[in-house]
């Protein structure tokens, strides 16, 4: 469904929530990626969720969502490709006795968090935010404790651009904010950011629309450009160490194909057939036929038109590994792959977005994507699409397919 201009740079996007037991809302804030930016967005979305003007305490906002019946209640940081982002969303169950209105009460706590902040004298009170800032420190360092994390995000940051930028903050760099730079950036995208409203419901569109108009009043603003990242055109190899039982190794390789490209449903394809899928190449090859790791897997990040592939290797098997998984991807590109193969994947990638009909954050999903690049593809047209790709598509789809960063993360001998 096309969605509703409320005004300038606001968008309401209503789905049709008819066969589900729950209403959802969400409220995405979208804004060209800024480095300056970036860590103290990271940080709002822990100093936006928990408390707001008129429900100073956490323990008075989770009363809230009790009262609907626990409703669940988030905001999320969710940059995409060339855009940083802030999700403030809610999941209820439709009213269950007349004369109730859950979905109302809904958009009052939504619209709570988007415009009610609990600032004093326009800041965040200084206890609130040392206690939001360790709690995003702590998130940061636990992540990074995960190496396969550390060596995905060792490659992200040195591809660079947009992309880099989206990596996590250092820990440095969240000490050194304060109340009144989150304050400040947090006026600045309530302002100046895209908005896009989702809302899932068996309301009717016209009470919708007059909920969201009330509750949600935002000014226009300004139209976001571009989410679609460039490329980096780098050619880079990172290493670092640390001890580990194993070697992690991420690669990253350029399709010339995004989320906006017609070829783009034939490089998911590519994608789930390269290492996406049970069944695909890498997991066949590279793990089960030569035995050089236990799990492996690629990725397809969309606005970057970068496939991502993640593995983890005993030190001696890395060469061999990095040059078996740039020998899969070579197969694919030349056809070197049965029909079965395609035919297979197919089915598995079609069967998944079909689920994804019955499933509220999957449907919620995809429709914002496809609103990013002013799509309207519904996902059984998609998959009708994706029934019809040939061979050729598919390996036309990544005939630009170049390896371009590799991280390793070693593992550390005894002694050294």
């Amino acid at each position: 469904m096309k969605p509703y201009e409320l005004c300038s740079g606001v968008n309401l996007h209503v789905i049709d929530g008819t066969k589900f037991k729950t209403h959802a809302i969400h409220v995405n804030l979208l804004w060209s990626m800024d480095q300056s930016k970036w860590a103290a967005s990271f940080l709002l979305s822990y100093l936006l969720a928990d408390t707001t003007f008129h429900y100073p305490t956490k323990k008075q906002l989770l009363e809230q969502q009790d009262r609907l019946y626990g409703a669940s209640l988030n905001v999320l940081n969710t940059p995409r490709g060339a855009c940083d982002s802030l999700r403030f969303s809610l999941s209820e169950i439709h009213s269950l006795e007349e004369g109730e209105d859950l979905l109302e009460a809904g958009f009052e706590l939504v619209g709570e968090l988007l415009f009610y902040a609990r600032l004093e004298d326009g800041v965040f009170p200084e206890a609130m935010f040392m206690e939001c800032r360790e709690q995003a420190i702590l998130s940061v360092r636990m992540a990074m404790d995960d190496p396969a994390t550390e060596c995905a995000e060792a490659a992200i940051r040195a591809y660079g651009g947009a992309a880099g930028m989206r990596a996590l903050p250092t820990v440095e760099e969240l000490e050194s904010l304060t109340s009144s730079q989150c304050a400040e950036v947090w006026e600045f995208i309530r302002r100046n950011a895209r908005v896009d409203i989702q809302v899932l419901s068996c309301e009717s569109t016209e009470r919708i629309v007059e909920l969201t108009r009330r509750y949600f009043p935002f000014e226009a603003r300004v139209k976001q450009g571009a989410v679609i990242c460039p490329y980096q055109s780098s050619e880079l190899r990172v290493e670092t160490s640390r001890d580990l039982p194993q070697t992690h190794l991420t690669m990253l390789f350029e399709t010339g194909v995004r989320l906006n490209d017609s070829r783009y449903p034939a490089l998911v394809l590519a994608n789930g057939l390269f290492g996406g899928l049970p069944s695909s190449l890498l997991f066949r090859e590279v793990r089960e036929a030569q035995g050089l790791c236990y799990s492996i897997d690629s990725a397809l990040l969309s606005m970057d038109g970068l496939i991502r592939v993640m593995t983890a290797v005993e030190a001696e098997h890395l060469e061999e590994t990095i040059t078996s998984i740039t020998e899969q991807a070579e197969a694919i590109r030349n056809g070197s792959f049965e029909e079965e193969d395609l035919e297979m994947t197919k089915q598995m990638i079609i069967n998944v977005y079909r689920a994804s009909l019955d499933d509220p954050d999957s449907l919620l999903s995809y429709n914002y994507r496809q609103a990013l690049i002013w799509e309207v593809q519904s996902i059984e047209e998609l998959c009708k699409t994706l029934g019809t790709i040939t061979k050729q598509e598919l390996c036309d789809s990544i005939a630009s397919l170049r390896l371009t960063t590799i991280s390793i993360l070693h593992q550390n001998k005894e002694g050294e």
